[in-house]
């Protein structure tokens, strides 16, 4: 029973949330057609109730002619709550812890900026709104261009079962391409012939920042795979759930 549960399981999270939503649509759908197909009678408890015309069926004394019927919504149950726990609560936690950091990652970028500006207005150099420009920058640079293939690294889940020094090498390089990414993006943005600040002092600033930035990386996917072991263990408790459930509808005791 335990073998044949955990299949069942394994085949399962081959789909994502909305497929596996749309499935249970399907089943519900089929259902009802061999309801109105087969008209037939149905007795949970003392109750009945028939589809159409009332029929005499095998069986419908039965005691455990409702059995299957809550095994199936027992089922169907658990199995969508794991879906979405695998499916949207799993990555909506690690986006969040993202997300915190990324006002660190901010704040450290726009005091470096601040004290390149601070620099300037010492030699008597008038500022304008250089600071706000290079904040809507950096907003952008987070949210729209970096925050998005996290996201997807997240999703495509590529990290959580290598050993230590392959996880260090996967998230090295992938804070080496974010960091050239965002060197590249401002820098085409960054026009120096409005700006106080020339483009090269900002972007030899920058670089001195890149191991701080290391750090947040190999933080943000350490807590990645956090939350990618918790969601295990809870998805595992559900299963445990329902096989108990199982067991004891059918009436066999737990082993």
């Amino acid at each position: 029973m335990e073998a044949m549960w955990k299949g069942f399981f394994e085949f399962l999270e081959k789909f994502h949330f909305g497929q596996i939503s749309s499935l249970l649509v399907l089943i519900t759908c089929l259902f009802l057609l061999v309801c109105i197909a087969l008209k037939p009678t149905v007795k949970i408890g003392k109750f009945c109730f028939s589809v159409g015309k009332n029929r005499k069926i095998p069986h419908l004394d039965c005691p455990f002619s409702s059995d299957f019927f809550h095994v199936v919504s027992k089922t169907t149950e658990l199995v969508t709550r794991m879906c979405y726990l695998e499916n949207v609560v799993k990555l909506d936690k690690q986006m969040s812890y993202v997300e915190e950091k990324f006002i660190i990652i901010k704040s450290i970028l726009m005091n470096n900026f601040s004290e390149l500006l601070l620099e300037k207005i010492n030699t008597g150099v008038p500022v304008s709104d250089d600071y706000q420009i290079y904040e809507r920058y950096i907003d952008s640079l987070l949210n729209d261009e970096i925050k998005k293939r996290v996201r997807v690294s997240f999703i495509n889940n590529g990290f959580v079962d290598l050993s230590d020094t392959e996880f260090r090498v996967y998230v090295k390089d992938k804070c080496n391409y974010f960091f050239d990414l965002s060197v590249q993006t401002v820098d085409r943005w960054y026009i120096s012939g409005k700006m106080v600040v020339p483009r090269e002092e900002v972007k030899a600033s920058v670089f001195r920042l890149k191991y701080s930035f290391t750090d947040f990386a190999f933080d943000i996917y350490s807590n990645a795979v956090r939350v990618i072991k918790e969601t295990e263990t809870e998805k595992d408790r559900m299963k445990k759930e329902l096989e108990n459930f199982c067991l004891k509808i059918i009436g066999k005791d737990k082993k």
